[in-house]
């Protein structure tokens, strides 16, 4: 099996500069800052989005257009978001023709009617380019921004249950034997200290 590269907060920041258009720009910031599965984040529609409370619920994915529900009670449970990501998906709301409750957030223009991006067409076109334009080689794409986010979170000595929750796992094994209800405090200040470290502006 090829190791996923992990980047560091730098890496990502270059990265990133390198994706010029949205919505691409703002879907790999919310991957790396959050840690979502690819399917998780083209399945997120506006009604899960709480811009008040600054947080999200993650309730279904997105594979080949096939939609199905979230795979355990850990990804149904809200996910804080940091301000400066809310202030990103406010930017994209007020340019989407697609603003409906049950609307994809990352839905192309040029539909008829309201789709998610595929996120194999999206590494494809701008997460591979301007990872190559970064001078980070050609296989950098989502999987790359969930282990960065693990990386960042145990490189900023988050409690591992903060992390099992953050990434949705149901066995700790896959992130260690637990689980608290730290949502609220520890959740949003892990994901906010990550936020921090890459600067998002």
């Amino acid at each position: 099996m090829t190791k996923v590269p992990v980047l560091t907060a730098a890496q990502v920041l270059l990265l990133i500069s390198n994706i010029l258009l949205e919505p691409f720009r703002t879907m790999a910031w919310r991957s790396v800052c959050l840690g979502l599965e690819p399917s998780a984040l083209v399945g997120l529609q506006w009604g899960d989005v709480d811009f008040l409370a600054g947080c999200l619920k993650i309730q279904r994915g997105v594979v080949c257009n096939h939609v199905d529900r979230a795979k355990n009670e850990y990804r149904e449970a809200p996910l804080p978001i940091d301000p400066s990501l809310v202030a990103m998906l406010e930017r994209c709301r007020e340019k989407t023709l697609w603003k409906k409750p049950a609307d994809w957030v990352f839905a192309p223009p040029y539909f008829e009617r309201a789709e998610p991006y595929s996120p194999r067409h999206v590494a494809e076109d701008h997460l591979w380019p301007a990872a190559k334009a970064a001078g980070l080689g050609e296989k950098i794409g989502w999987g790359t921004f969930r282990c960065t986010y693990s990386s960042l979170l145990r490189e900023l000595r988050v409690d591992i249950m903060v992390p099992q929750e953050l990434m949705r796992h149901s066995d700790i094994r896959t992130t260690l034997n637990g689980y608290t209800d730290s949502y609220s405090n520890d959740m949003r200040n892990a994901h906010e200290k990550v936020a921090k470290e890459l600067r998002i502006q």
